[in-house]
C-alpha cells in the first residue's frame, strides 16, 4: 500500500493568507450561495422558553439598547458571548460582541439593524484584541426576534453556536 502526503505551507501577509513560495496549493470548489434568509415576522417564530425580552412589540418602539448574554458548556469547555447595544446617532443601535471561550476569543464592532420585530446583528469591524478574522464583515451574525409572551428568539445567521445540540432558531441571548 502506498501514502502519498501532502503538505500544505502559508505565509500570512497582512489579513490575507497566501501561498509560501515552492509549496503545493490545493484548492476546493466554490461553496453554492447561501439561502436567502428568512423575513422576520411573528408567524415565523416559534420560541422554545420564556426570556425577558424588550419592552413593545414592534421592533420600532422596542428599545434594545442593553447587554445580552448566552454561555454553552461541555465538561471542562465553556463558551460565554456577550452582546452589547447602545442607539446610534442615525437610528439604529452600535455596539460590540465578544466570545471567549475554549479555542475563541472574538472582538467584533456590530451594528443593529431594526426590521419589523426583529433585530439583525451585523459585523462591521473586528476590534484589536480580537483573534481571527472570520465571519466577514457585513454579514449577519446572527438576529434577535421579539416574540410573543415576552420572549426573544435568536437566529443565527454567520455565527453559529458551537456545540450542535444548540438550535439553529431558539431562546439564547438573555438581555441582563
Amino acid at each position: 500500500m502506498t501514502t502519498k502526503t501532502l503538505l500544505l505551507a502559508f505565509a500570512f501577509t497582512g489579513c490575507q493568507v497566501e501561498p509560501a513560495p515552492d509549496t503545493a496549493v490545493v484548492t476546493a470548489p466554490e461553496a453554492p450561495a447561501a439561502p436567502a434568509a428568512t423575513p422576520v415576522s411573528d408567524t415565523n417564530v416559534t420560541p422554545t422558553a420564556a426570556t425577558p425580552a424588550p419592552s413593545g412589540t414592534d421592533s420600532a418602539a422596542v428599545d434594545w439598547a442593553g447587554t445580552y448574554t448566552f454561555e454553552e458548556a461541555v465538561p471542562n469547555q465553556t463558551w460565554a458571548y456577550t452582546l452589547t447595544l447602545r442607539p446610534a446617532s442615525g437610528g439604529g443601535y452600535t455596539g460590540t460582541f465578544d466570545a471567549d471561550g475554549f479555542q475563541t476569543h472574538s472582538r467584533y464592532a456590530v451594528r443593529g439593524d431594526v426590521s419589523g420585530n426583529g433585530l439583525a446583528v451585523v459585523l462591521t469591524g473586528y476590534r484589536p484584541e480580537n483573534m481571527f478574522e472570520i465571519p466577514a464583515v457585513g454579514t449577519t451574525l446572527f438576529t434577535l426576534v421579539s416574540g410573543p409572551g415576552n420572549r426573544v428568539t435568536t437566529r443565527w445567521g454567520s455565527l453559529e453556536p458551537n456545540l450542535n445540540d444548540t438550535p439553529r432558531e431558539g431562546v439564547a441571548f438573555v438581555r441582563s
